[in-house]
């Protein structure tokens, strides 16, 4: 009987709680596009055309100028690096006066990075 008793409490209190809902669910409609907008998806434009590297064939640094040298590789030896780079892929040095296919320039940046750990063991006591 309490059992009965108590489930008809329980439906009785959960009756009293149900109500309307006061949200109304409204959208507004989406406001027009701008007139310079394009009317016409031109997909030419996105994404960019695979580039073709084969037709690469010389190449020459940018502005006549080697790349700068660091602490740890001079200048001599990072032109070195870019241009047996190059040549791996087939791309030679232009040594003539027409213009090079590939104009190229490289960037050395040493980077220091500081790591601190921290091991914290609970020992409970000073010192021990």
């Amino acid at each position: 009987m309490k059992g009965r008793s108590g489930v008809l409490v329980l439906c009785l209190g959960l009756a009293a709680c149900q109500g309307s809902n006061p949200y109304v669910a409204t959208s507004n409609p989406l406001p027009p596009a701008p007139p310079e907008a394009a009317q016409v998806f031109d997909r030419s434009a996105y994404p960019a055309p695979p580039r073709d590297y084969g037709r690469y064939r010389s190449w020459a640094w940018r502005n006549g100028q080697l790349p700068p040298g660091t602490a740890w590789a001079d200048s001599a030896q990072v032109a070195e690096a870019v241009s047996n780079a190059l040549d791996q892929r087939g791309l030679r040095p232009l040594h003539d006066n027409r213009p090079a296919d590939l104009f190229v320039s490289a960037d050395l940046r040493l980077e220091t990075r500081l790591r601190q750990v921290r091991d914290d063991y609970d020992t409970g006591y000073y010192g021990g």
